[in-house]
């Protein structure tokens, strides 16, 4: 059920692709050998972390997967999750219950020669959590509000309007790329939702859309500095 844009990256002596969907597991690739001698075989299958009520409309990992590796040389991988974790997925770090949906964030690292993820931490809850943009140490995510449910209790097809009206608004979160403690939240500055929209930070500037049709500017100096004097 592949539903994300992967990621490509150099790790040790590999190219490594990154994939998921909404079946709730993420899958290290050998870019030069996708499937291996049997062209069937990950070199990484991990465990289930989402999705265990097998929800392919609102649940699992939409979207993309985000990368970068931090100035000790770590390399980080974050994956926005639909839904709440899968009961035996264990992160170190935890901001309460996300039974909406989370940013889970995974280092990669190397155990007997062989490329592993590594849980790190799990956001607090988002409402529809979209791929994050990572800039100077803070990953920048958008908790879209929108309404994932595709079908009523009977079955039957929900229509636009009937989407629209279940949904919410859209909330801009600064997280601190090591740990996922929250640096910053817009609160209810956006009014409305959107829908498959990431940020986009540019020159200090964190731009996003919404359904209304317009764009809304955030300025990140002040949250930049409030991290730099927390970290002394």
């Amino acid at each position: 059920m592949g539903n994300m844009t992967p990621v490509v990256f150099s790790f040790k002596d590999r190219e490594l692709v990154i994939a998921a969907g909404k079946e709730g597991v993420i899958y290290l690739l050998d870019a030069k050998s996708l499937g291996g001698p049997d062209h069937r075989t990950p070199l990484l299958r991990s465990p289930l972390y989402t999705n265990e009520e097998v929800n392919f409309a609102a649940r699992g990992f939409w979207g993309a997967l985000s990368t970068w590796q931090d100035p000790t040389g770590t390399r980080w991988l974050y994956a926005p999750a639909w839904g709440p974790p899968a009961p035996d997925a264990k992160f170190p770090l935890l901001y309460g219950p996300t039974p909406n949906g989370s940013i889970m964030a995974f280092k990669v690292e190397a155990q007997d020669g062989k490329p592993v993820l590594v849980p790190a931490w799990n956001s607090r809850d988002m409402s529809v959590p979209e791929p994050v943009v990572i800039a100077n140490g803070l990953v920048l995510v958008l908790s879209d509000g929108d309404c994932p449910l595709q079908s009523d209790p009977n079955g039957g097809i929900l229509s636009s309007q009937e989407r629209a009206s279940k949904a919410g608004n859209a909330v801009l979160y600064v997280l601190d790329a090591d740990t996922g403690k929250e640096l910053f939240s817009s609160g209810e500055t956006i009014h409305g939702f959107t829908h498959f929209s990431a940020p986009v930070v540019a020159d200090g500037r964190v731009l996003r859309g919404n359904s209304r049709q317009h764009g809304l500017l955030f300025r990140l100096g002040a949250i930049a500095i409030s991290r730099s004097k927390e970290s002394r």
